[in-house]
């Protein structure tokens, strides 16, 4: 078995090999992060699991807030990616109830409010919604990208909260198993 060089060592390396420079540059903030995309709309899921579920380690998709925390009760999940209009309930409710949840479980994911509603950026920055982020759709995979890219420090202490049982702090927030 051999060990591939982590990119910080590809990068320093004066004699990079061409694989070792293609899959540093291919590498996104999504790639090992295990995702749930919540829309009631079937084509946007389908949409959403096209142009990211290449990157991710795995991407569930739900239709509703109740398939939702079915699947973040199992803890698997690292990011939540939510559309905020969903059928009888909206993703404000779904991420109020998330955070009920065990931290260990799902209270601590991070969440990412999806809406075509260009004023959510606004709404999302003057209430205590509980998302850590949102983007605007139609999706643009740079904006989701970099917004997951600054979550990336949340999601490497919900790893170390669910690996060790562990207190972290996300947000200000300390988190308990």
């Amino acid at each position: 078995m051999t060990r591939q060089p982590t990119r910080q060592a590809a990068h320093r390396s004066p004699r990079m090999n061409q694989q070792t420079s293609i899959a540093s540059v291919n590498r996104t903030p999504l790639e090992g992060v295990n995702v749930l995309f919540v829309d009631n709309s079937p084509d946007e899921r389908a949409l959403f699991s096209m142009r990211f579920g290449r990157d991710c380690a795995t991407l569930a998709t739900a239709s509703s807030i109740e398939e939702a925390l079915a699947t973040l009760e199992r803890g698997e999940t690292e990011l939540l990616v939510t559309e905020i209009h969903l059928a009888g309930h909206d993703g404000f409710e779904l991420v109020r109830r998330m955070r009920d949840l065990p931290a260990t479980q799902a209270g601590a994911v991070p969440a990412i409010a999806a809406s075509a509603w260009i004023g959510l950026r606004d709404r999302i920055a003057e209430i205590p919604s509980g998302f850590s982020g949102c983007i605007v759709k139609p999706y643009d995979e740079e904006e989701l990208l970099a917004v997951v890219a600054d979550l990336s420090t949340a999601i490497a202490a919900l790893r170390r909260l669910r690996r060790r049982g562990i207190t972290a702090r996300v947000d200000g927030r300390e988190l308990r198993p």
